[in-house]
């Protein structure tokens, strides 16, 4: 059985590293199925990845990105959180016509990779199609993430806020898809329960076949170091508790919290009892002149340089993670593949991985206030107990969230679908 995996880049983002992960361990696990990773945009030499991308295409790809951008404008919507149109046709499906796959698995597929009715061409085509949900997009309208409700009760001129008072660009993507999808028996895998939740509420998708089967890790590749020589490692002053906070996004988007905890930060106890922020991503200068404890900014690590990230999770004491949508967070995984626990809230994708008080600590949803007690909670626990703590975050990660496992889950959805499909 050959399986085409479509994401538009090849290691950029999450969606992308995971699609990269879990396309190299079914390989691995399964030597007689072919899992070919197709994308748009390569940024790393890898005969296993195709890309069929010419300068052309990249630059018409670049108009139509840029006429999207200039679209979702007219919207004036209050959210800052990204918004895709997916209107304009690419020559996608030729290029999966001569890999003639038997099955498609959709990851992320934004920035016009593919259109919304070339997904229909594929279904008419024959194709069975498989898609992870690695963010809101494929059942909302416009949106890949957003706090209302519309994508459950349908989108029209009644359920529009007051606050996007511009052109309903929203509803128009969300018709589209309703148009050209409704006859399409996709196959949905969800990384998350939140995830599994949204789409079985979902006015597109309710009705369509959904797996949870969360996001994997080789958690061979993520070694753990003892913590004073992976600082030593990382010229970080070993005098500092160290507080993981990681994000590729901007923080003009403020989906992964970072305004809300810095709130929390410059808190009398962090100072008093020499804490430092340690992060990577992308950090307005704004939120630098508003955090009042000592911080190291590590940039962006390469996705693929597990040494790195290794060394950066053994230096810090936890991970935070206080977004307010996730619809799942591999930084928290790994976090946990180190033996470093994971801060987050009730009510997001995350939540699943974290047993609380166990491997983590499960704060009430948006309640900064109970996310600052599971930080001082952790940090009145003895040696004994932290090492204990540390030690099972590695334990359940073992157990839940080891690839070849999910590989295995992914391949009975395979075969199932194929079987159905013959």
């Amino acid at each position: 059985m050959k399986i085409l995996h479509l994401n538009y880049y090849d290691i950029r983002g999450g969606a992308a590293i995971a699609s990269n992960r879990i396309v190299s361990s079914l390989n691995s696990y399964n030597k007689k199925n072919k899992n070919i990773l197709l994308v748009f945009e390569k940024k790393y030499k890898n005969n296993k990845i195709i890309c069929e991308t010419s300068s052309i295409d990249l630059k018409i790809n670049n108009i139509k990105k840029k006429i999207s951008f200039n679209l979702t404008k007219f919207q004036k919507i209050y959210s800052k959180y990204t918004h895709s149109l997916n209107i304009f046709n690419s020559n996608l499906i030729s290029v999966i016509d001569k890999i003639r796959p038997d099955l498609i698995h959709l990851h992320w597929i934004n920035n016009e990779f593919i259109s919304i009715k070339q997904i229909k061409e594929l279904s008419k085509k024959g194709y069975p199609i498989v898609w992870t949900m690695h963010d809101m997009w494929p059942y909302c309208g416009a949106e890949h993430y957003t706090n209302e409700k519309r994508f459950i009760y349908g989108y029209s001129k009644l359920n529009k806020t007051k606050s996007n008072y511009g052109i309903d660009l929203n509803r128009y993507i969300w018709e589209l898809k309703k148009k050209f999808w409704k006859n399409i028996n996709f196959e949905i895998i969800c990384p998350s329960k939140w995830q599994f939740n949204n789409v079985k509420k979902s006015s597109l998708f309710s009705k369509n076949n959904a797996h949870l089967v969360p996001l994997g890790i080789d958690i061979k590749k993520f070694k753990n170091y003892k913590k004073k020589a992976a600082q030593k490692k990382l010229n970080l002053d070993s005098n500092y508790k160290y507080l993981l906070f990681g994000s590729t996004e901007s923080p003009k988007n403020n989906r992964k919290g970072l305004d809300l905890l810095i709130k929390i930060l410059n808190k009398d106890f962090f100072k008093k009892n020499n804490f430092a922020l340690l992060f990577y991503g992308e950090v307005e200068k704004y939120y630098k002149n508003k955090i009042n404890i000592p911080y190291y900014n590590l940039l962006n690590i390469k996705e693929n340089d597990y040494k790195k990230m290794s060394l950066i999770f053994s230096s810090i004491d936890m991970t935070l993670v206080p977004s307010r949508i996730e619809s799942f967070g591999l930084i928290a995984l790994e976090s946990l593949a180190c033996k470093r626990p994971v801060i987050t809230f009730k009510k997001i994708g995350t939540s699943d991985m974290i047993i609380h008080k166990k491997n983590g600590f499960l704060a009430n949803y948006l309640d900064m206030e109970s996310f600052y007690r599971g930080i001082k909670w952790y940090y009145s626990l003895g040696d004994q107990k932290k090492e204990k703590i540390n030690n099972f975050c590695k334990t359940i990660t073992l157990k839940n969230f080891e690839i070849k496992k999910m590989s295995k889950r992914y391949l009975e959805i395979y075969k199932n679908l194929h079987a159905k499909t013959k």
